[in-house]
């Protein structure tokens, strides 16, 4: 059985846009199909008719939840994003000198948590000189489910400057 059945609604596939139904299992989309070709077994029925139907849209670079004045919180902006069609909102999770990895990942979720009406996920982002412990980290992040790292390649400023090591990881 199905969970939903999106029906009559203008889809844009690989060969271009037509009026199909979209049939969703959980949350996944499980089938694309001809008008009236998927069962009424079905959980809910929405009518799409002269309507476009996306999948939910995902911002895989945000600054949310940062501790800056005028900084919206998690559950303002994915209120917002959600209207917008965007499901999922990507954060930093801002590892300052002197926190590891885990501890960066830690904090940025406990702002998240609970206070968020979108799926979301995190970027691990590494600030200033990093200790070869923390570099050690990165591999478990990844296998945590943050397989995103933001780097800064740059010596403009001393925060900046990046290790020897640090080049070396980034292949630089």
């Amino acid at each position: 059985m199905l969970d939903m059945i999106i029906r009559g609604g203008h889809v844009v596939t690989p060969s271009g846009v037509g009026v199909w139904d979209v049939a969703v299992s959980g949350e996944k989309i499980v089938a694309v199909a001809e008008p009236g070709a998927l069962t009424d077994d079905v959980g809910r029925v929405v009518d799409a008719s002269g309507k476009i139907v996306i999948p939910g849209g995902i911002e895989p670079h945000a600054h949310i939840a940062a501790p800056v004045a005028l900084m919206a919180p998690p559950d303002q902006v994915s209120r917002a994003a959600l209207f917008g069609g965007t499901t999922t909102l990507t954060d930093f999770a801002v590892q300052e000198p002197g926190m590891d990895i885990p501890g960066a990942l830690a904090e940025r979720a406990s702002r998240w948590q609970g206070n968020s009406y979108s799926d979301y996920s995190h970027h691990c982002m590494l600030l200033g000189p990093t200790p070869t412990n923390v570099l050690g980290q990165i591999k478990e992040a990844v296998q945590d489910g943050f397989p995103t790292i933001k780097i800064f390649t740059t010596d403009v400023r001393p925060v900046f400057k990046m290790s020897e090591q640090e080049r070396r990881l980034v292949g630089m």
